[in-house]
């Protein structure tokens, strides 16, 4: 694109020049040419007869002709410049679609609320008794490979360092599921599940989260973002929106709308361009990316019990950036009834980005809310609805939406 765009630049600059040199000569007089003829002729000291009338048939023939050519070279490298700014678009766009169905895969955990805290200590306890089993049972073998005469000894120094495992936390949450029952509903049915059945089925879908976090953050530290930098670094746009398109823009992703200011945080008088846009796309998953990087040196095998549990902490740090939540209501329905969903902010912004940096194309905007981008339905906390969550991602590292 570069190219092409110096060879507008140079096309430009030749319109220009013989512009200037046909307007002269067609509006000169006869005498201002004669005057000027001759002083020139003084100064090179030399004398002739040239008629100044076929100088200027001569200057204007080849003038307008270079202008003419000039003007078709510039046409035909303007569509040049345009089928590659497409090109570039399109492929920007394409590996933002890959990355973006890198970040569907990534799993949302329920953790704001005195239940979802219960469910997690639980599951920590869990991973922490596991821990302590392994420990126990490394010290009981290690009691067999002795000899005969030291093993007493060996066994009652032993029943000092053994490990009790812990089961606070899980009898806490067996008497919440007890006396809530509403809270082990089936999803889309009225069976209550039994409540050894709901512990098991708690301690399986944070195994599963973790283990789906994982496989993402893996995918996305393996992703080669070079050809999407390279789609970025080769895209170059000639002029900052104008404020008639910025005005176009802003009726759409409305500065009012509370997360519109992680998507298109720049203002009518800010210098803005496609260019920008297609720069902060790449920002946004490289920050994310970075971060990533940044608190996962110390997680190397999620399958060990210390290690599960920190990745636990870690992934939910992670999901700020990446979901948010809302609550809606349904008063066609039920004025009173809240139902709480989550939205993954991540596609949101960068697909919206997106429908921007399109827009140089089509030359229409486009906004999709975060309805669009919802991850789940309701959950209920202790028979209620949970409360509404704010996400600011104020976190380590920094926002990764700031500009």
């Amino acid at each position: 694109m570069h190219l092409r765009l110096k060879h507008v630049e140079k096309a430009l600059g030749v319109i220009f020049t013989m512009f200037i040199v046909f307007t002269i000569f067609s509006f000169i007089s006869t005498e201002t040419m004669l005057y000027v003829g001759n002083a020139i002729e003084y100064k090179l000291g030399i004398h002739s007869n040239i008629d100044v009338e076929k100088v200027r048939s001569f200057i204007l023939a080849i003038s307008s002709g270079v202008l003419g050519s000039a003007i078709v070279a510039m046409i035909f490298y303007i569509n040049e410049y345009n089928s590659e700014k497409r090109e570039k678009i399109l492929k920007i766009v394409r590996e933002n679609n890959k990355l973006q169905k890198i970040y569907r895969e990534i799993p949302f955990l329920e953790y704001e609320g005195e239940y979802y805290k219960l469910e997690r200590l639980y599951y920590l306890e869990y991973l922490d008794n596991k821990r302590k089993r392994k420990s126990n049972e490394a010290i009981d073998k290690f009691v067999q490979t002795v000899p005969r005469k030291m093993k007493p000894k060996i066994r009652e120094y032993n029943k000092k360092i053994r490990e009790i495992e812990s089961f606070q936390h899980r009898n806490k949450l067996k008497e919440v599921l007890e006396n809530h029952p509403e809270i082990r509903k089936r999803r889309f049915s009225e069976d209550v599940i039994e409540v050894e059945q709901k512990l098991k089925d708690i301690l399986v879908k944070y195994d599963m989260y973790i283990d789906k976090m994982m496989e993402s953050i893996k995918t996305l530290k393996g992703y080669d973002y070079e050809e999407l930098k390279l789609c970025v670094e080769e895209y170059e746009s000639v002029f900052n929106f104008s404020k008639a398109k910025k005005r176009k823009i802003l009726k759409f992703f409305n500065p009012e709308i509370k997360e519109i200011k992680r998507i298109y945080p720049y203002a009518l008088n800010e210098k803005v361009s496609s260019e920008i846009i297609a720069n902060r796309i790449y920002t946004i998953h490289k920050r994310l990316v970075k971060k990533i990087d940044a608190h996962m040196q110390n997680i190397e095998d999620i399958n060990k019990s210390g290690e599960r549990s920190e990745a636990l902490g870690l992934f939910l740090l992670f999901q700020n950036e990446i979901y948010g939540t809302d609550i809606k209501y349904i008063p066609k329905v039920n004025p009173e009834i809240e139902i709480q969903y989550a939205y993954n902010i991540l596609n949101m912004c960068v697909d919206n980005l997106q429908w921007i940096l399109f827009g140089e194309l089509s030359n229409r905007y486009e906004y999709q809310s975060q309805e669009y981008y919802v991850r789940k339905g309701e959950s209920v906390e202790y028979g209620s609805m949970t409360k509404i969550i704010e996400m600011e991602g104020k976190t380590a590292y920094g926002d990764i939406y700031r500009k």
